[in-house]
């Protein structure tokens, strides 16, 4: 599904272009991150993660091998 609470631009200098968001984590968040990252292009252009704990969601790993990252 698409994400519906994202902070769009207003009162702060925040880009509404995907290309300029970047998410990140380490651990369970970079699992999260990595996620939200290949999941939900339309708001995340860039991720990133350290040490991701991959095994909590088995799969994702080979959609990343598949996706080159």
């Amino acid at each position: 599904g698409k994400m519906t609470n994202v902070q769009k631009p207003g009162r702060y200098a925040i880009s509404g272009d995907p290309r300029q968001a970047v998410i990140g984590g380490a651990s369970t968040g970079g699992l999260v991150a990595a996620f939200a990252g290949l999941c939900h292009t339309e708001v995340f252009g860039n991720f990133l993660f350290q040490c991701g704990a991959f095994w909590r969601m088995p799969g994702l790993d080979e959609k990343l091998a598949l996706e080159g990252v």
